[in-house]
Protein backbone atom coordinates (compact mmCIF):
# COMPACT_ATOMS: atom_id res chain seq x y z
CA UNK A 1 0.00 0.00 0.00
CA UNK A 2 1.10 3.77 -0.95
CA UNK A 3 0.04 6.84 -1.10
CA UNK A 4 1.43 9.70 -2.96
CA UNK A 5 1.57 13.22 -2.52
CA UNK A 6 2.00 15.63 -5.37
CA UNK A 7 4.63 18.10 -5.24
CA UNK A 8 3.14 20.66 -6.98
CA UNK A 9 -0.51 20.81 -5.10
CA UNK A 10 0.33 19.57 -2.04
CA UNK A 11 -2.43 16.68 -2.27
CA UNK A 12 -3.37 13.21 -2.37
CA UNK A 13 -3.50 11.33 -5.55
CA UNK A 14 -6.49 9.90 -7.44
CA UNK A 15 -5.38 6.31 -6.15
CA UNK A 16 -5.92 7.41 -2.47
CA UNK A 17 -9.52 6.75 -2.11
CA UNK A 18 -8.76 2.78 -2.97
CA UNK A 19 -6.25 3.10 -0.20
CA UNK A 20 -8.06 3.99 2.32
CA UNK A 21 -10.93 1.63 1.70
CA UNK A 22 -8.53 -0.71 3.03
CA UNK A 23 -6.42 1.19 5.47
CA UNK A 24 -6.91 -1.51 7.99
CA UNK A 25 -4.42 -3.57 5.65
CA UNK A 26 -1.97 -0.84 4.01
CA UNK A 27 -0.87 1.25 7.41
CA UNK A 28 0.05 -2.27 9.15
CA UNK A 29 3.68 -1.69 8.44
CA UNK A 30 3.83 2.08 8.78
CA UNK A 31 5.97 2.49 10.63
CA UNK A 32 7.98 -0.39 10.22
CA UNK A 33 9.25 -2.43 13.67
CA UNK A 34 12.22 -0.26 13.92
CA UNK A 35 9.71 2.68 14.15
CA UNK A 36 10.85 4.53 11.10
CA UNK A 37 8.52 5.90 8.27
CA UNK A 38 9.51 4.88 4.69
CA UNK A 39 9.31 6.88 1.73
CA UNK A 40 10.40 7.57 -1.74
CA UNK A 41 10.87 10.80 -3.87
CA UNK A 42 10.82 10.79 -7.35
CA UNK A 43 14.38 11.80 -9.20
CA UNK A 44 12.42 12.75 -12.49
CA UNK A 45 9.60 13.65 -14.26
CA UNK A 46 7.75 10.87 -16.30
CA UNK A 47 4.07 9.94 -18.55
CA UNK A 48 4.63 6.16 -19.07
CA UNK A 49 3.98 3.94 -16.91
CA UNK A 50 3.21 5.80 -13.72
CA UNK A 51 2.70 9.65 -14.39
CA UNK A 52 4.96 11.42 -12.21
CA UNK A 53 6.64 14.72 -11.76
CA UNK A 54 10.37 15.28 -10.25
CA UNK A 55 9.69 15.69 -6.20
CA UNK A 56 6.43 13.60 -5.79
CA UNK A 57 6.84 11.71 -2.44
CA UNK A 58 5.25 8.64 -1.22
CA UNK A 59 4.81 6.67 2.15
CA UNK A 60 5.31 3.05 1.26
CA UNK A 61 5.46 -0.41 3.84
CA UNK A 62 8.19 -0.71 5.38
CA UNK A 63 9.21 -3.82 3.35
CA UNK A 64 8.19 -2.40 -0.04
CA UNK A 65 11.10 -1.08 -2.42
CA UNK A 66 11.15 2.43 -4.34
CA UNK A 67 10.69 2.24 -8.50
CA UNK A 68 13.39 2.70 -10.21
CA UNK A 69 13.06 6.62 -10.76
CA UNK A 70 12.76 6.94 -6.85
CA UNK A 71 15.23 7.14 -4.16
CA UNK A 72 14.13 6.04 -0.57
CA UNK A 73 14.37 8.07 2.42
CA UNK A 74 13.11 7.66 5.59
CA UNK A 75 12.05 9.44 8.95
CA UNK A 76 11.09 8.37 12.45
CA UNK A 77 7.29 8.81 13.80
CA UNK A 78 8.33 10.71 17.01
CA UNK A 79 10.58 13.53 16.78
CA UNK A 80 13.24 14.10 18.96
CA UNK A 81 12.96 15.23 22.85
CA UNK A 82 12.63 18.71 23.32
CA UNK A 83 14.07 21.22 25.29
CA UNK A 84 13.05 21.12 29.19
CA UNK A 85 10.28 24.09 30.06
CA UNK A 86 10.44 26.82 32.69
CA UNK A 87 9.77 26.22 35.85
CA UNK A 88 6.56 26.53 36.99
CA UNK A 89 4.62 28.34 40.22
CA UNK A 90 4.70 26.99 43.69
CA UNK A 91 1.90 25.14 44.29
CA UNK A 92 -0.03 25.80 47.41
CA UNK A 93 0.13 24.70 50.76
CA UNK A 94 -1.59 21.21 51.42
CA UNK A 95 -4.69 20.60 53.85
CA UNK A 96 -3.40 19.78 57.27
CA UNK A 97 -3.42 15.63 57.78
CA UNK A 98 -6.25 14.25 60.14
CA UNK A 99 -4.76 13.41 63.50
CA UNK A 100 -3.02 10.43 64.84
CA UNK A 101 -5.51 8.49 67.01
CA UNK A 102 -3.69 8.11 70.44
CA UNK A 103 -5.35 4.53 70.56
CA UNK A 104 -3.31 3.59 67.40
CA UNK A 105 0.77 1.87 68.12
CA UNK A 106 1.80 3.61 65.42
CA UNK A 107 0.70 7.11 66.90
CA UNK A 108 2.38 6.29 69.94
CA UNK A 109 6.47 7.27 70.93
CA UNK A 110 8.53 5.78 73.12
CA UNK A 111 8.59 6.46 76.47
CA UNK A 112 10.94 9.73 76.74
CA UNK A 113 13.90 9.45 79.80
CA UNK A 114 13.18 11.30 82.99
CA UNK A 115 13.80 14.67 83.34
CA UNK A 116 13.88 15.48 86.99
CA UNK A 117 15.50 12.58 89.41
CA UNK A 118 15.37 14.08 92.82
CA UNK A 119 14.72 17.70 94.60
CA UNK A 120 15.41 18.40 97.97
CA UNK A 121 15.38 22.32 99.55
CA UNK A 122 16.66 23.57 102.61
CA UNK A 123 15.47 26.98 103.75
CA UNK A 124 16.50 28.97 107.51
CA UNK A 125 18.83 31.40 108.98
CA UNK A 126 22.32 31.02 107.94
CA UNK A 127 25.43 29.78 110.12
CA UNK A 128 27.82 32.79 110.44
CA UNK A 129 31.58 31.38 108.65
CA UNK A 130 34.90 31.85 109.45
CA UNK A 131 35.43 35.51 108.32
CA UNK A 132 38.44 37.26 106.68
CA UNK A 133 40.20 40.81 107.95
CA UNK A 134 40.33 41.94 104.01
CA UNK A 135 38.68 40.66 101.02
CA UNK A 136 36.64 37.37 101.69
CA UNK A 137 38.50 34.18 100.29
CA UNK A 138 37.25 31.73 103.17
CA UNK A 139 34.12 29.95 101.95
CA UNK A 140 32.12 27.77 104.34
CA UNK A 141 28.83 26.40 104.34
CA UNK A 142 26.03 28.96 105.26
CA UNK A 143 23.74 26.44 105.85
CA UNK A 144 23.88 22.80 106.55
CA UNK A 145 24.70 20.72 103.26
CA UNK A 146 22.96 17.98 102.15
CA UNK A 147 24.00 14.82 100.59
CA UNK A 148 23.83 14.03 97.01
CA UNK A 149 24.40 11.23 94.86
CA UNK A 150 25.15 11.58 90.85
CA UNK A 151 24.89 9.11 88.42
CA UNK A 152 26.22 8.59 84.88
CA UNK A 153 25.00 11.87 82.74
CA UNK A 154 23.59 13.39 85.56
CA UNK A 155 23.42 17.17 86.89
CA UNK A 156 22.72 18.92 89.58
CA UNK A 157 20.64 22.43 89.15
CA UNK A 158 21.16 24.55 92.20
CA UNK A 159 19.11 27.46 92.92
CA UNK A 160 19.74 29.69 95.79
CA UNK A 161 18.99 33.12 97.42
CA UNK A 162 19.99 34.94 100.51
CA UNK A 163 19.29 38.11 102.93
CA UNK A 164 21.05 39.77 104.99
CA UNK A 165 22.53 42.89 106.44
CA UNK A 166 25.04 44.36 108.61
CA UNK A 167 23.73 46.50 111.85
CA UNK A 168 26.88 48.94 112.95
CA UNK A 169 26.90 52.36 110.94
CA UNK A 170 30.10 53.71 108.89
CA UNK A 171 31.04 50.39 107.70
CA UNK A 172 31.29 49.05 104.18
CA UNK A 173 31.83 44.61 104.00
CA UNK A 174 32.43 42.65 101.29
CA UNK A 175 30.46 39.36 101.12
CA UNK A 176 30.38 36.32 98.56
CA UNK A 177 27.61 34.02 98.02
CA UNK A 178 27.22 30.61 96.33
CA UNK A 179 26.48 27.17 95.75
CA UNK A 180 29.31 24.60 96.84
CA UNK A 181 29.81 20.96 96.36
CA UNK A 182 32.80 18.71 97.90
CA UNK A 183 32.90 14.64 98.52
CA UNK A 184 33.55 14.54 101.62
CA UNK A 185 33.48 16.29 104.83
CA UNK A 186 37.25 16.98 104.79
CA UNK A 187 37.39 18.35 101.09
CA UNK A 188 37.53 21.91 99.66
CA UNK A 189 34.81 23.69 98.61
CA UNK A 190 33.96 24.03 95.34
CA UNK A 191 32.08 27.15 94.46
CA UNK A 192 29.52 27.55 91.64
CA UNK A 193 27.57 30.33 90.43
CA UNK A 194 29.27 32.91 92.85
CA UNK A 195 27.97 36.63 93.53
CA UNK A 196 29.79 39.06 95.06
CA UNK A 197 28.22 42.39 97.15
CA UNK A 198 29.05 45.28 99.10
CA UNK A 199 27.14 45.95 102.43
CA UNK A 200 27.51 49.20 104.11
CA UNK A 201 23.18 50.25 105.17
CA UNK A 202 22.62 49.43 108.05
CA UNK A 203 18.59 49.86 107.56
CA UNK A 204 18.49 47.62 104.87
CA UNK A 205 18.70 44.31 104.10
CA UNK A 206 20.95 42.88 101.06
CA UNK A 207 19.94 40.38 99.48
CA UNK A 208 21.45 37.84 96.46
CA UNK A 209 20.73 35.23 94.08
CA UNK A 210 22.05 32.88 92.43
CA UNK A 211 21.71 29.53 89.83
CA UNK A 212 23.95 27.29 88.58
CA UNK A 213 24.44 24.14 86.85
CA UNK A 214 26.90 21.74 88.66
CA UNK A 215 28.40 19.41 85.94
CA UNK A 216 29.88 16.85 88.62
CA UNK A 217 31.44 13.25 87.81
CA UNK A 218 29.46 10.24 89.26
CA UNK A 219 29.56 10.18 93.25
CA UNK A 220 28.43 11.49 96.35
CA UNK A 221 28.41 14.85 97.10
CA UNK A 222 27.65 17.38 99.96
CA UNK A 223 25.90 20.81 98.23
CA UNK A 224 24.67 23.76 99.74
CA UNK A 225 24.76 27.59 100.46
CA UNK A 226 28.28 28.89 101.22
CA UNK A 227 29.41 32.12 102.18
CA UNK A 228 32.66 33.88 102.21
CA UNK A 229 32.33 37.46 104.02
CA UNK A 230 34.95 40.59 105.15
CA UNK A 231 34.67 40.50 108.95
CA UNK A 232 31.96 38.08 109.51
CA UNK A 233 31.50 38.95 113.37
CA UNK A 234 30.05 42.16 111.84
CA UNK A 235 27.14 40.86 109.74
CA UNK A 236 23.93 39.61 111.24
CA UNK A 237 23.77 36.00 110.36
CA UNK A 238 21.14 34.59 112.79
CA UNK A 239 18.73 37.22 111.81
CA UNK A 240 19.26 36.13 108.00
CA UNK A 241 17.66 34.09 105.93
CA UNK A 242 17.89 31.90 102.82
CA UNK A 243 15.87 29.39 100.97
CA UNK A 244 18.18 26.89 98.66
CA UNK A 245 16.87 24.24 95.97
CA UNK A 246 18.75 21.13 93.99
CA UNK A 247 17.06 19.07 91.54
CA UNK A 248 18.87 16.58 90.50
CA UNK A 249 18.34 16.00 86.23
CA UNK A 250 18.92 12.98 84.09
CA UNK A 251 20.43 13.91 81.10
CA UNK A 252 19.41 10.55 79.42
Amino acid sequence: MQITINRKTGVLAPATAGILATVGVGWAAIPGDDGQIKGCYATTSGLLGIAHSKGDTRVVDSAEACRSYEKPLSWNQQGPKGDRGPQGPQGGYGADGAPCPPAEAACVGPKGDSGAVDIKTSSGSLTQPPGDEGYPTTFAFARPAQLVTVAERQAVLGVSSMSIRIPVDNRQLGLRYAICSRTDAAGALRTWGELFSWYGDPSQNNSMTTHALLALTPGRYEIGPCVAAEHANLFDFAGSTSSTSLLLVDGG
